[in-house]
């Protein structure tokens, strides 16, 4: 189990500063969304990662929770699949 809670290491590269998450805290993939919130910085990961042809626009509709469709009842779907033979 990972602590809530840990100290990283900064370091300088250039005019970049970099944090060096320790193994248990590796984030996936290759970008982090950065944001301020206060006088905290807060890294998050980057989803979906984008397919290189996407057009930026669709990657923003396709993050839209306004474009956000209804799956329907999690647990009819869950048996859907399980049992494939129709009703």
């Amino acid at each position: 189990m990972v602590d809530d809670e840990i100290t990283a290491t900064l370091s300088m590269d250039a005019d970049d500063q970099l944090v060096r998450l320790p193994s248990g805290w590796h984030l996936p993939g290759t970008r982090v969304r950065v944001r301020r919130e206060g006088e905290r910085v807060v890294l998050e990961p980057v989803y979906p990662p984008a397919h290189p042809s996407w057009p930026p626009e669709y990657v923003a509709w396709l993050r839209d929770p306004e474009n956000a469709f209804d799956a329907g009842d999690p647990d009819e779907l869950r048996r859907a699949f399980d049992d494939p033979t129709p009703p």
